[in-house]
């Protein structure tokens, strides 16, 4: 069984001749690959994107199903705590809102809701998908419009 050496396609073009050596199972030489001709697809990463000025429209999605317990069960992901402190879905939303932010475009996040029973909008039943501002746009400015939304 023959294997290659780790290597990136830079050191290959840096060795002579564009040669790639082998090794076989105990670590042996075992020849080489010669590359005759090497063309690399550079596609530019998410960060070089947005270092160019690239933004992105950013959606929230909150998860309503009963999978995270009614609001009022003590062990619900969605309990407001007494003492005032963020739950579960707050502290990711401050968190990943906050990390987005920047690159959102106007730092607008589009907020929604899903598998849940929306009272404030009139629903009286589960709803898959909804604003969860309750507007007509489901855009709320920047992490505290998120917060205030949900």
């Amino acid at each position: 069984m023959y294997g290659y050496v780790d290597t990136t396609t830079r050191e290959i073009e840096m060795r002579p001749n564009n040669m790639l050596p082998l090794k076989d199972a105990k670590g042996k030489d075992a020849g080489y690959i010669k590359f005759n001709q090497l063309l690399m697809d550079m596609r530019p990463s998410l960060l070089e994107y947005l270092k160019q000025g690239w933004t992105m429209d950013v959606s929230v999605g909150i998860d309503f199903t009963l999978s995270n317990l009614e609001i009022k069960d003590v062990n619900s992901l969605h309990r407001q705590q007494a003492n005032g402190e963020m739950n579960q879905y707050e502290k990711a939303i401050f968190e990943v809102c906050n990390v987005m932010k920047p690159y959102a475009i106007e730092e607008q996040f589009q907020a929604y809701g899903f598998g849940g029973m929306p009272h404030y909008i009139g629903e009286t039943k589960v709803s898959k998908l909804w604003h969860l501002n309750g507007k007509d746009q489901a855009h709320c400015p920047g992490t505290m419009g998120v917060l205030q939304a949900y």
